[in-house]
């Protein structure tokens, strides 16, 4: 068990001047945690991505700190953060923090989880009529995009995805039999499966090539669902020419074209089959 000083100091964001960042001590080290792009724009999001720090800390140690010792928040960062932040106004108002803030994942923050791992280029309009976009982004964020658009149109295509990746869970140590984790996974709102999948996809290392092998899992389901039901219109993920040279070729980004499907009444939606 390690006895080396560990603390997160929740700090405003240097290079913006507001939002935050997350300030990690771990013994003689010292390393600054911010988004690549954009900001931390609550605490509550500063505050769910700490505890998952400080869980990664405990897995890798066998040292669990308590959250209120080893999470700092300072009176300066909230009064600097209180005129965008609820959150920050919360707690200057109370007074000392007595207990770790109740954090609700939200649309907000789940969408900024996203936008951390994907970027979105508007394309032209085929001769189709539908606007095509391109996508740079990151196996994980492409996971993520999926199970966000599955999870909102009540799609089944995902499932051997999220069952692999429950699987992975069970076998390393999650403490619940894949069952048990499909299950609670499955008793979640969007953005909070948003941030269980992001948070343990981390927590427990997966490689871009077990989430590629999630990803191609989806793909062969959606391939077999549109084959059986005679559709082949829908929320398609074409491979491009990203950093990486295309999905499964190489570390980096994946571009990514993607056609989006109808919905009834003519609005768009991607197709699969309805639970």
């Amino acid at each position: 068990m390690s006895n080396e000083k560990y603390q997160i100091l929740i700090e405003t964001d240097m290079r913006h001047g507001k939002g935050y960042q997350l300030h990690e001590i771990r013994g003689a080290v010292n390393k600054i945690i911010g988004f690549d792009e954009g900001v931390m724009a609550s605490l509550d999001q500063a505050m769910d991505y700490a505890i998952h720090l400080l869980d990664k800390y405990s897995k890798e140690t066998g040292n669990r700190p308590s959250p209120l010792e080893a999470i700092i928040i300072d009176d300066k960062v909230l009064e600097e953060n209180a005129d965008r932040d609820v959150r920050a106004r919360q707690l200057l108002r109370d007074g000392d923090l007595k207990e770790l803030p109740d954090f609700e994942p939200t649309e907000e923050t789940a969408g900024a989880i996203i936008r951390m791992l994907a970027s979105v280029e508007q394309g032209g309009v085929g001769k189709d009529g539908v606007r095509q976009m391109r996508l740079s982004i990151q196996p994980l964020g492409l996971f993520l995009v999926m199970y966000e658009t599955t999870k909102e149109f009540e799609e089944t295509w995902f499932e051997p995805a999220l069952k692999a990746f429950c699987r992975f869970l069970a076998s390393h140590g999650y403490g619940k039999g894949e069952e048990e984790i499909w299950e609670e996974l499955q008793g979640m709102t969007r953005p909070q499966g948003v941030h269980w999948l992001f948070n343990n996809a981390t927590l427990y290392n997966l490689s871009e090539q077990d989430i590629k092998y999630f990803c191609c899992l989806a793909e062969e389901e959606k391939e077999r669902q549109e084959g059986s039901s005679g559709e082949d219109e829908g929320f398609s993920l074409i491979p491009g020419t990203g950093t990486g040279g295309g999905f499964g070729r190489g570390p980096g980004d994946v571009s990514f074209t993607v056609h989006p499907g109808k919905k009834k009444g003519g609005k768009k939606r991607p197709r699969g089959r309805r639970k």
